[in-house]
């Protein structure tokens, strides 16, 4: 008889189970995941469970056939697939795109009157009268390069879920938000475009990124392991990565129009920007990451980190830019947390981990993204709006 608390099973068994649900609406997911534990420990010996590192691969394959009828070509990427597998990658089942997401619209470039800027992700028109239409494509970059394949409906979701967050927060800090570009059917927009894209006012910039950190991990986890420090401030020993913060960091960083941003004190940022415009944008990053981190937990979401851009709007401190997107923060899935490993996630640290196992050394020219990590990307990237918006993208 195989304990269910004995070696790496158990965790292969939760981790496949949550990979072949992923993308299910979460009550749905839930069940399923249950469902697939609970049969795969049921027949656990009459499937020889644990007698070889591949045979959870093995099980689940068995399961899957017998839940859910994959279709014999997918089938048969699995088996294909065995020979790869190894226990360091046992949370990834790489098998080949599907056809529906290869179909799908993806925007990297934008070509309309203009234009103002381009930025990694976003493209900026002036729309005069203080107006601006801010383009979101579906570029997407890693370590502050921007990659040369593109995710599906990447630029949507940033859009969509940057006008949930903009009216969520108002009340806290003003911002440069004032229409979706599909309820202004006079801007003359494709419709593919105006799912990506917004109408903002018009901002003067404050050249700093504001990020606010409720656990350490990323750069933050790297900075602690070299230094016991986190943005120049000293933090307890022990912690593991992955572990909260008993209150949220702010850790400002530059923003560099071209290259790498770049980590620095708040003292540095008082430099930059002088002393009281510091505390008022360390304070207003805190409170809005705070009112969204509390929203997102009862959505089964943690956000882990992100990062926030301000500008000067009428005399007044205003957010801009993007604001909460799976860009711009790290999202974890709450039911499979745990400090000290790499957490399930709903952004791009997917494609972060992709590249770094790829061996690219993050600096240009990035490599080409293949199907299957362009697949799962996309998938996290609708379930992160699905989640924390209770809503399909429109």
């Amino acid at each position: 008889m195989i304990e269910k608390s004995v070696g790496i099973v158990p965790s292969l068994v939760r981790n496949w189970a949550r990979v072949y649900t992923f993308g299910l609406p979460s009550e749905i997911r839930e069940a399923r995941c249950a469902e697939i534990e609970s049969d795969l420990w049921e027949h656990a010996n009459d499937l020889e469970l644990g007698r070889d590192a591949h045979s959870p691969f093995c099980a689940l394959h068995a399961l899957i056939r017998l839940l859910a009828g994959v279709p014999d070509d997918l089938l048969w990427r699995i088996e294909q697939a065995k020979s790869h597998y190894t226990e360091r990658d046992s949370h990834i089942l790489s098998i080949n795109v599907s056809s529906e997401v290869k179909e799908m619209t993806t925007i990297r470039e934008t070509t309309l009157p203009n234009r103002l800027y381009q930025g990694k992700v976003r493209d900026t028109y002036d729309l005069g009268d203080g107006l601006l239409l801010m383009v979101a494509t579906d570029r997407i970059s890693a370590f502050d390069i921007v990659l040369p394949t593109g995710i599906p409906e990447k630029g949507a979701v940033l859009c969509q879920i940057s006008a949930f967050w903009f009216d969520m927060t108002k009340d806290i800090i003003p911002n440069h938000y004032v229409s979706l570009a599909t309820e202004r059917s006079d801007l003359g927009l494709s419709e593919d475009l105006a799912r990506r894209a917004m109408v903002v006012k018009r901002a003067d910039r404050i050249d700093v990124e504001c990020i606010v950190r409720g656990y350490i991990t990323g750069s933050a986890w790297s900075e602690y392991r070299r230094t016991g420090t986190v943005a120049g401030q000293p933090m307890p020993a022990g912690l593991q990565d992955g572990d909260m913060f008993p209150e949220p960091l702010f850790t400002p960083s530059t923003k560099a129009e071209e290259g790498h941003d770049e980590n620095i004190t708040v003292a540095q940022m008082e430099d930059l920007v002088g002393k009281e415009l510091t505390e008022r944008l360390s304070q207003a990053s805190i409170d809005v990451y705070s009112t969204a981190r509390d929203y997102a937990v009862d959505k089964g979401v943690i956000i882990a980190d992100t990062k926030f851009e301000f500008g000067i709007i009428d005399g007044e401190i205003s957010l801009i830019d993007e604001v909460l997107t799976p860009d711009s923060s790290r999202f974890w899935d709450m039911d499979s947390y745990t400090p000290g490993k790499s957490q399930a996630s709903y952004d791009k640290q997917y494609v972060r981990d992709w590249l770094d196992e790829a061996g690219w050394d993050h600096e240009p020219p990035a490599p080409e993204l293949p199907d299957d990590v362009v697949a799962r990307t996309h998938e996290r990237y609708l379930e992160a709006y699905r989640k924390l918006t209770g809503a399909s993208l429109s």
